[in-house]
């Protein structure tokens, strides 16, 4: 799909590039080599965003690939590539604007792998006991959000009780949401219809 939308921006002439965010797992499935190749061989404005989590649905990274890096693949179509962290909200923006400039530039595609961690199980039935208690012990002592109130809080851009009244009244939009949720109306037939475009 990223290389069909790709693709119809280049053919309009517009100036879009088109972002697939993909988790390492997907990056074995059998579309993906294709893609990268045919993205590569149009020069397509495309960004393969990878978020390698580390588990590939209920196993370890290691059980599916030889190395502990994805991205490394792109040079395989002769596509530029990053590995970045993950965690750290600055490195990763930085890191995709520098990814969007040289697909915009009709430079072709470009990848980047985020090194991060899946701290939840992967579907609600799942206990996650094969993950180590270890690794999400270490893992959570670099959660993003922390990371970046930490950059927030040294850099005087909020003080804590700024930060704190902030965090309150997201709490309070989040415990409000489901409420008002049940108290639309249900929808109808005709509602099927609603932003559907083709």
């Amino acid at each position: 799909m990223a290389v069909g939308t790709a693709l119809a921006s280049k053919m309009r002439k517009l100036d879009q590039v088109t972002m697939f965010y993909v988790g390492e797992g997907s990056c074995n499935e059998g579309d993906a080599n294709p893609s990268m190749c045919m993205a590569a061989l149009w020069k397509l404005p495309v960004v393969f965003a990878i978020c390698n989590n580390q588990y590939c649905e209920m196993s370890h990274m290691s059980e599916h690939f030889p190395t502990g890096d994805v991205a490394p693949r792109a040079a395989g179509y002769d596509i530029p590539f990053e590995i970045v962290d993950g965690q750290d909200i600055e490195t990763t923006y930085e890191a995709t604007q520098r990814a969007i400039a040289h697909a915009r530039a009709a430079k072709g595609p470009y990848v980047v792998e985020y090194k991060t961690f899946r701290m939840a199980p992967h579907y609600s039935a799942d206990s996650a006991k094969y993950v180590p208690k270890e690794d999400l012990a270490a893992w959570a002592k670099r959660d993003p959000i922390d990371l970046a109130r930490t950059k927030i809080l040294g850099r005087r851009i909020l003080t804590e009780p700024e930060d704190e009244e902030l965090r309150q009244r997201v709490r309070d939009e989040v415990a409000a949401a489901p409420e008002a949720a049940f108290a639309e109306p249900d929808p109808g037939i005709g509602d099927l219809f609603d932003d559907v475009y083709a």
